[in-house]
């Protein structure tokens, strides 16, 4: 058995605490089972069941996979097991299914009672399914929630209660998300309806008529790959692991071209991938650390010609040569069929976002090469939101709303606008990469005469 989870098991389970869920669970099934009339009893048992399902998985389970690592540095014992000879994969499980172990106690007895509640009324195979992408969604948050904690990790918090209660929102939220694209909540149950008002039993998929049942298992079963994977890699890292440089481009390319499926046409699920990778790639530069040390390391090995330099290499500077293909990838399609969507889109729609891209990467270089790094990540974050917002904002009070590209893509703009985007974008971003520069160049010659 995994070293890891056994000792989580160790951890989370006793017979007392098994005997107080199990009496706990018990005693609101049958104050539901009572209070409800003979008709509904098993819906309102199945009701109940995925309710507190939710809320024991989807919430306190997110809460417990966590802070499973985070818990570990409070206590000291993160380094000692950091040291261990467990390979990132078995304490990944370790701490995925493990920490959580008591909460898919009180889960499987949920399930349970839905399974019943629901097959009452229906047949066993439905209860089944139902069953089945409850169990993905509860793996789907855990991941994503432990996921988060580690790279919040990484940048060296994961302490305190606020990032707890952002690692249990993100659990949540994936649970939720989760549930809306498989075709369950009201997101999904509004995608279901026609035009018409009536259920449609398929949905399209790059093109692909999938039925709503199979594509919940993939979608659901991509999502928790993905999520698994991630939690893993990041893992890796922790661990001091070797890097594998493919990894970054599979974590932007499978939720982009997952969702982006789900558009219309050709054109509109190329924006929709670029549009997710453009997101993934900015969220990568705000929460992956910004070290000059390891920048110095990659800068050695790349001129030189050593080993070693994936190590060091950002994975921001993977995302961007994978949404520079997507740009290009939309460029052709829109140019070959300009007038698929309902409006016509400009060829250059894609270069222009791209262009920005580039441009909100050298901020958050200029601003880690200062002398207060600690405050990089928002100095970047406001100087992007000023020439997103407040610059628009400023052309608007003059009348001058057609050079808004200057500052913002507007995807409908035209031709022009994406031009001026792309002009823009490109000078903006020339210029903080030559302030960073700048910074670089002094960081090295304080470090020469030290």
């Amino acid at each position: 058995m995994n070293p890891e989870f056994k000792r989580n098991l160790w951890l989370e389970i006793s017979p007392t605490r098994l005997m107080l869920m199990a009496v706990v669970l018990g005693v609101i099934f049958a104050i539901t089972w009572f209070a409800a009339g003979d008709a509904d009893r098993p819906a309102a048992l199945a009701g109940i069941a995925e309710g507190l399902f939710g809320v024991i998985v989807g919430l306190w389970g997110s809460f417990k996979a966590g802070r499973s690592v985070a818990d570990e540095i409070r206590e000291r014992t993160w380094d000692f097991q950091r040291l261990s000879a467990l390979s990132p994969m078995a304490m990944t499980l370790g701490k995925l299914f493990g920490a959580t172990s008591y909460v898919w106690f009180g889960g499987l007895i949920c399930l349970g009672v839905a399974m019943f509640g629901h097959a009452a009324g229906q047949d066993w195979a439905t209860a089944a399914e139902m069953a089945g992408k409850l169990v993905l969604l509860g793996v789907f948050a855990h991941a994503v929630a432990l996921a988060v904690s580690l790279a919040v990790v990484r940048r060296g918090r994961g302490r305190d209660r606020v990032d707890a209660f952002v690692f249990t929102i993100a659990g949540i939220v994936a649970f939720q998300s989760g549930s809306e694209l498989s075709g369950g909540g009201m997101v999904g149950t509004v995608r279901r309806m026609s035009a018409d008002g009536d259920a449609m039993q398929a949905t399209q998929w790059w093109g692909v008529s999938l039925p709503w049942e199979t594509w919940g298992y993939i979608s659901l079963g991509v999502l928790v790959v993905w999520a698994f994977l991630t939690a893993w890699r990041l893992m890796r890292v922790e661990l001091q692991a070797p890097a594998n440089p493919l990894w970054y481009p599979l974590f932007l390319l499978a939720p982009a071209l997952l969702l982006g499926g789900l558009a219309d046409n050709t054109l509109g699920r190329l924006i929709s991938v670029y549009a997710i990778v453009h997101g993934l790639v900015l969220a990568t530069l705000l929460v992956e650390p910004k070290d000059f040390v390891a920048w110095r390391a990659l800068g050695a090995r790349l001129r030189t010609g050593a080993k070693g330099a994936g190590r060091y290499w950002p994975s921001a500077f993977s995302g961007l040569i994978v949404a520079f293909l997507a740009a290009c990838a939309l460029a052709v399609v829109a140019f070959v069929a300009p007038g698929v969507q309902e409006k016509p889109v400009s060829w250059l729609v894609g270069f222009a976002a791209f262009a920005f891209l580039l441009r909100e990467t050298a901020i958050f270089a200029f601003f880690h090469l200062g002398a207060n790094q600690r405050r990089g990540d928002f100095a970047a974050l406001l100087t992007i939101a000023l020439l997103c917002f407040a610059g628009p904002a400023v052309l608007g009070i003059a009348n001058l709303d057609a050079a808004n590209g200057l500052f913002i893509v507007q995807p409908e703009a035209g031709l022009t606008s994406h031009l001026l985007s792309i002009a823009s974008g490109l000078v903006q971003a020339a210029m903080f990469a030559v302030m960073a520069q700048a910074r670089w160049r002094g960081r090295e010659k304080a470090l020469a005469t030290a």
